[in-house]
């Protein structure tokens, strides 16, 4: 759904509404109306870093165990982001929110995710939450 709505908003940005307007008329499709576009356009925003997410860690080559922390918690540090400058798409942002945490809530406590998250690629800018890495797991040597 991702890749089909930011084309058709990269459509209308790069060639015009005529141009939709044609594809539309050789499938005798209804023209999309302002609110439409509006809400395609924030959408995309707040779909492409659940997408850029899904591509890193869904990728055949050079992914790690080490990337799933980081990506989890970038995800969840862009969405929040977006709060306050979204307007339509802010259930979908909850909704987003809610499943990052309710389907890799724990992983983000797990020691051995944790620990191959501190490699050196990676280091401490994952998280903001050092208590995490430091006191719970005895892993502050690690950083130093």
């Amino acid at each position: 759904m991702y890749s089909a709505a930011e084309r058709v908003m990269r459509i209308l940005k790069e060639q015009g509404e005529a141009s939709l307007r044609n594809v539309r008329a050789a499938f005798t499709m209804k023209m999309l109306n302002p609110a439409e576009v509006s809400y395609l356009s924030e959408y995309c925003i707040v779909m492409k870093p659940v997408s850029m997410a899904l591509n890193i860690l869904q990728s055949e080559t050079n992914t790690q165990m080490g990337w799933l922390l980081p990506t989890i918690y970038l995800l969840d540090s862009k969405l929040k982001k977006m709060e306050a400058s979204v307007k339509v798409c802010l259930p979908l942002i909850h909704a987003l929110q809610q499943g990052l945490q309710k389907r890799s809530g724990e992983f983000m406590e797990d020691p051995e995710l944790i620990s191959a998250a501190i490699l050196p690629k990676f280091k401490t800018s994952w998280t903001d939450k050092a208590h995490i890495i430091k006191s719970r797991y005895g892993l502050h040597h690690a950083l130093s």
